[in-house]
């Protein structure tokens, strides 16, 4: 069994899932993914390395060192200046790296536009949640993040008076918590005490319960309450997990 072969067991899979609904309102552009794939499947299968040049990484390396040993005599996949060469094909200064000589003329395929890549390293996408995330990082100024996973985050007060309570608030939905379902929590800007309730503390629910009684790798670090499931709590306990709702 080849590569493709092997790849194409996982296309279908990944096809079959997507079919029966598994992506809906989890894998945003599911369809285009799989048609991209699916392209690319068929390009390796062909050997169609030209056309794949610009958007496999290791196909449009391999061409540049190609098109160097045809042009220049005495240099093959063994020399100091091949090794030199896959070097800075890699490097991450756009001034010297191969690579980014390659995408500012053209040569490789643009997923996201250069203006999105510059904005989403200092903004969060406004249809994830990573929004929210983001916006808590930025605007939960009378609160230290505890812990900031892809699906919770947990927050405590600094406030005088508070004691340190510990809000936890759950993004288990990739598409939810978006700027529409979070902008009410953020219309004021900066988040000051008492704006997040402390209803999710793991002190507290140690103590009403006794930590013999919590569900195993219930208390991830001292005085850190972090599930990524409310499913995972013991049934009689409530935890408020819709707190931006």
């Amino acid at each position: 069994m080849s590569a493709v072969d092997m790849q194409r067991r996982y296309f279908d899979s990944a096809s079959r899932f997507y079919a029966a609904g598994g992506c809906d309102g989890i894998v945003p552009k599911a369809l285009d993914i799989l048609a991209i794939w699916a392209e690319t499947l068929d390009l390796l299968a062909s050997r169609d390395f030209e056309r794949l040049s610009g958007r496999l990484d290791w196909v449009l390396k391999k061409r540049l060192l190609e098109e160097a040993f045809s042009s220049t005599p005495g240099i093959g996949w063994e020399s100091a200046e091949a090794r030199y060469l896959d070097m800075m094909y890699g490097n991450l200064d756009e001034e010297k790296g191969l690579f980014w000589t390659c995408a500012a003329n053209g040569v490789v395929e643009q997923i996201v536009s250069p203006a999105l890549i510059e904005r989403y390293m200092t903004e969060p996408p406004d249809d994830t949640r990573a929004y929210t995330r983001g916006r808590l990082i930025k605007e939960a100024v009378d609160y230290r993040v505890e812990a900031a996973n892809w699906d919770s985050m947990s927050l405590r007060s600094n406030a005088a008076g508070s004691r340190g309570a510990l809000t936890t608030i759950y993004m288990d939905t990739p598409l939810g918590r978006t700027r529409n379902e979070s902008s009410q929590l953020f219309r004021n800007g900066p988040i000051s005490a008492g704006q997040l309730p402390a209803r999710t503390g793991a002190g507290a629910i140690a103590n009403q319960l006794g930590k013999e009684n919590l569900p195993p790798n219930f208390m991830k670090a001292p005085n850190i309450y972090h599930v990524k499931k409310k499913r995972q709590l013991p049934p009689h306990v409530e935890i408020v997990d819709q707190i931006l709702d």
